[in-house]
């Protein structure tokens, strides 16, 4: 569809793995968030999880940015709404908002962070509406 864009000019570049953990850094660049637009043209940065967790993409550093705690965990870089070739940012048709779901299955993420590691899980929550 011609609203799957992201603002970003960045290649994509493969760093981590579907429901993998990493470790947070600091961030070594000015960052640049990654800006989402939903179908009716918004732009976003905020990219939720299945608790509604918000979550930003730097991709001038290619890390997350886990906002509840404002960590930064690097490897992760997007293409279009695309995260890595493993995740996909999805839309709702019910609320539009943004939500980061695996790239083979449309269903919301839950990201955590526990002992200062990501840890990305999969689960059976689809996208409010679909995407």
């Amino acid at each position: 569809m011609a609203w799957l864009r992201a603002l970003s000019v960045l290649p994509l570049i493969v760093g981590a793995t579907a429901c993998g953990s990493s470790t947070s850094t600091m961030a070594s660049k000015p960052v640049v968030l990654a800006m989402f637009a939903d179908p009716a043209g918004a732009l976003t940065p905020d990219v939720r999880d299945v608790d509604e967790q918000i979550v930003h993409f730097d991709t001038n550093n290619n890390t997350l940015i886990w906002t509840p705690g404002n960590l930064t965990f690097p490897g992760y870089t997007v293409s279009g709404y695309n995260v890595n070739g493993t995740f996909q940012v999805r839309f709702s048709k019910q609320n539009g908002r943004a939500y980061f779901t695996e790239t083979a299955r449309p269903f919301i993420c839950n990201i955590e962070v526990v002992n200062s590691q990501l840890q990305i899980t999969p689960t059976d929550v689809p996208v409010p509406g679909g995407s």
